[in-house]
Parts: C-alpha cells; structure tokens; sequence
C-alpha cells in the first residue's frame, strides 16, 4: 500500500492472527458478561423496577460475571462488611479484654459539702449489661468493686460518656427508625443494647372482637410511648424493644440500682455528661486531638477491661448489630485519639486505598448502614473482600460472616441446596434493598467473592431474597 502525506499504512494481519486478536478479546470481556437467561430470572414482573448489580470475582479479581458492576447502590448492612474489615486491619490483641477500653468508676469530690458524686465512665464496651444471669462485662461486678472499696453514700450518679463527641444518631437514618432498638442512640457508655423492652399483656376481658393490631407512636427525643389498637386474649402477651434517646443517663440510673441494693444510699440522683462535637472532632480540620482531653478529677474506684473485640465483630457480622457497627467506627476512629464518626469513616476511606477500590465506588455516612446516604458498586465491595482474604487476618474476617443455612441472619437460608454450609457472606435489608456479599464455595471447589444488591425494589413486591438465592445457587452449581 502507497503511504501519502498525513496517513499511516495500516497492514492487514493474517485470517488467523484476527481469529486469535478476536478470541482474546472476548475471553477479557464475554465472560464478565452475564447471558439473558442468567439475569431474566431475577427481572421478574413481580419485581418490575428493581436494579440489580452483580459482581463474581476470582479470588486473584479476575471477574466471572459483572451486571452493573460499576454503578452506585444503598448497600444496607453491607456497610458493615467494610467497618469490620477496617477494624481487622487497624485494631490488635482482637481476642483479648482490651484493658485502654475498660469501663471505671470515679469517686468525684463536690464543693458544696455534700458527698462526693460517682461518676461511670464509659469506654465503648458493646457488651456491657446488667442482666440477671450475666456473666461477662457485667455492671454488677464495678458496683461489687465500689463496695469493696468502702463506700456508703454518694450524691449523683453521672454516666459519662465523653470518650465519643455526642453523635447519637447518624446522618441520613430514617426518623421512624430512631424509635426502635435497631436504631438506638450510640453512646460510650452502653448498657444492655441501648434499649428496653416494654411488655403489653391483655387484660381479664375481652374488648372488640378481632386478631391482633397492636401499634407504637413515640416521639423523636421524648420519653412518652403511645400504645393504642388491640391484643387478644389469646395472645399471652407482645414485647415492644425500644430504643434509647440518652444511654449514659440509662446506665447511670441502672448502676444506682445496684448500688442501692448493695446498702449504698444516695441522696442525688443519676444523670449525663456528654461532649459536644468540636472542630478537633473533624479529620480535615487541622485540630490536634489534645483539644479533645476531657478533665476526670475524681478518684479511681473500680475498673472493668472492655469485652475482646472479636466477640463484637462476630456479633456486628452474624446479627448485623447497627449499635456495635457504630461503636466500632469510633473505636478505629480513636486511632489518632479522635473517636467520631468522621475520624472512623477515614479510616476505612484509608483503608480502601489500599484494596484498589476506584474512589467514586464507596462513599459512607455511617458503619451500620442504616444512613440513605451510603453508596457503594458491587466491584467495590468484591475488591474489599478479594483484598481481605489475602490479609494475615482474612480467614478471622471470613469466620465472623453468617454461614448459608447454618448460623446469623443466613441460618434460615439455602437450606438444602448446594450452598449450604458453602457461602459465608454480610445480609443487607432496607426499605426498597436487598443485599448479599461475600464468599461461596462453587460445585468445582473454587472459592469465588461475590457481591449482589437490589435496589429500588417495589414496595409491593416484598423482598427479593428468593430470586437472588436461586440466582447464586444456579451460579454455583454451573461453576
């Protein structure tokens, strides 16, 4: 061919060499690109309108299928996939009482002549409680330790829990969830979930005739529950679990309890001590965290070592835990002595740096998932786990996840199928979200990451649960 000014001879490669530039191209993108039949099972009609992305990774990243890998979706309780991961990879001694995280007493002076006041002082301790059969991080054992320590009478009992600025709730959570005990306010100083229970039992007659329609108003930030509608007599009684608006008021009141029924008297009463946000709370700020030390004049009375974080991680994974999830963002946040909720979601923002995570693939408000605001692509997510897995702590992090038809929130699915006992993976529920990462076990003995998330699932069409099992089952079967 005649080469003229301006254009470039272009050779024309051999029949068999376009043959193999053709067969290389698509073994790189025919086989991240799922088939019609694969998909038309989860495009139902009863679940017109549902976006689905799907990622299924290799080990080594190598994609066997990607359907919307790249977009944006409200993971749910997938956020909390990456709050343990970044507590793995940022935290030690994960499987012992943390001592620098122990829940104490101070013995507080006061001027006006009174008794001193006792101050608890929290330290993030998801586990602590105050049950009658407890046996672990209980409240009971610092009330032994301040009789033990002589004392008799105190004024205030103050629930301090100046650890964590005051971020009760997280951006983006749905006011009708900060009621319940899922959405709880998150404190340093937790008791007992940050919740409580009421029980409604019926009364000795009958009223108007029907089933059962008990509901529950209450209030943002009040006290006052309203329980109105109707429970028959042949319920034996309905538990209502509510949240808490302030939990170290809660816990100072409960350890006045104890300490009461231990002969200590006290003449004040139990309130809280909190710590507004400061611009020391905010990573970007420039603010040195020395800012941030809170002033503890009184005395140490009594010390409890916190619960090993792994007992909490397994409970966030297994249970999907919002409260622990949130405590555990501060925790990893007090890495620089910080302790918000910002400084915990750099942390994480660091941390996916080193996954090979596109940036625009994350972006978190919270470590629960329970915040609308939250968005993450399924690449993301399975370039979170890819990672993970070839971290010294990867198999601890596998072992937290629920196992398919064993134990968690997976115990009552893929019973009876060939996933059973062979996935272990983070559920995710939202109004309108279905959502399941993690790792399975295909009939070849491979071991694949996956990440699959339903999002804008028709109100009317309840959940998406069934569909996306059957999807990952025939995906396992066939690989």
């Amino acid at each position: 061919m005649m080469e003229a000014r301006g254009v470039t001879t272009i050779k024309t490669p051999p029949v068999w060499a376009a043959l193999l530039v053709l067969a290389q191209v698509c073994l790189a993108s025919c086989a991240t690109t799922p088939s019609e039949p694969e998909l038309s099972s989860l495009y139902t009609s009863d679940l017109a309108g549902t976006r689905w992305g799907i990622v299924i990774s290799r080990m080594d990243g190598t994609d066997l299928l990607s359907h919307r890998g790249d977009d944006r979706f409200s993971p749910a309780s997938n956020t909390k996939l990456f709050t343990t991961a970044a507590a793995f990879h940022t935290l030690t001694n994960l499987d012992t009482p943390s001592p620098h995280l122990a829940t104490h007493v101070l013995l507080e002076p006061r001027q006006d002549g009174r008794p001193a006041d006792l101050v608890l002082v929290g330290a993030a301790d998801a586990l602590l409680n105050d049950a009658p059969d407890c046996e672990v991080s209980c409240l009971a054992d610092l009330a032994d330790q301040v009789v033990a320590a002589g004392i008799t009478q105190v004024s205030d009992i103050i629930g301090d829990d100046r650890l964590f600025p005051d971020e009760r709730w997280g951006p983006g959570w749905s006011v009708e969830d900060l009621e319940t005990y899922y959405g709880t306010a998150v404190s340093a100083l937790t008791l007992n979930d940050n919740s409580v229970t009421l029980v409604v039992s019926p009364g000795q007659s009958a009223g108007s005739a029907g089933t059962s329609d008990l509901r529950v108003e209450r209030l943002t930030g009040s006290d006052l529950v309203h329980i109105y509608g109707t429970l028959s007599l042949s319920d034996s009684q309905r538990s209502i679990p509510l949240g808490l608006h302030d939990p170290a008021a809660f816990a100072a009141s409960r350890f006045s309890r104890l300490l009461s029924q231990r002969g200590i008297s006290t003449t004040g009463r139990a309130n809280s001590r909190h710590r507004s946000l400061s611009l020391a709370d905010d990573p970007e700020s420039g603010v040195t965290s020395a800012d941030l030390v809170t002033s503890q004049p009184g005395r140490p009375i009594a010390s409890l070592p916190g619960s090993p974080l792994h007992d909490t991680l397994t409970i966030i994974s297994k249970r999907s835990q919002n409260l622990y999830a949130e405590l555990v963002l501060r925790q990893i946040g007090l890495a620089d002595g910080i302790g918000s909720r910002q400084s915990g979601l750099k942390v994480i923002d660091d941390m996916m740096a080193l996954t090979g995570a596109p940036e625009r693939g994350y972006d978190f408000s919270d470590g629960s998932g329970m915040s609308i605001y939250n968005r993450v692509s399924p690449h993301a997510v399975v370039d979170l786990l890819t990672w993970a897995q070839a971290q010294d702590w990867g198999d601890a992090f596998k072992a937290t996840l629920p196992v398919a038809g064993v134990d968690g929130s997976l115990r009552n699915r893929f019973k009876d199928t060939p996933l059973q006992g062979r996935l272990f993976a983070k559920t995710g529920t939202l109004r309108g979200v279905n959502a399941l990462s993690g790792y399975m076990i295909t009939a070849r003995g491979e071991q694949l990451a996956f990440s699959i998330i339903a999002n804008d699932r028709p109100p009317e069409a309840g959940s998406a649960l069934e569909e996306m099992d059957a999807f990952l089952v025939e995906f396992a079967r066939t690989h």
